[in-house]
């Protein structure tokens, strides 16, 4: 019985950490689910105005993982990064 009992409870330990690994896990992808939705809808509303404004977006628009940002670069440079 003395094996079973360490089995046992080794066995419980590993399940508590993983269900704390799960949880965590689970919460940062919800963290970050939630920055992506924020930056695309972000980028969609700077999109739609200059659409609906019929005005040229010069700038460029930058979705990078988590964020979305507008970055002023000089064409020349920019060609020559892409």
């Amino acid at each position: 019985m003395l094996i079973r009992d360490v089995a046992s409870r080794a066995i419980t330990g590993l399940k508590g950490k993983a269900d704390e690994t799960y949880t965590r896990m689970y919460d940062w992808l919800g963290e970050k689910y939630k920055q992506e939705t924020e930056s695309i809808e972000n980028m969609a509303k700077i999109i739609r105005y200059a659409i609906e404004s019929k005005e040229k977006i010069e700038q460029q628009l930058v979705l990078d993982k988590y964020s979305f940002y507008i970055a002023e670069v000089n064409r020349k440079h920019f060609l020559l990064l892409f």
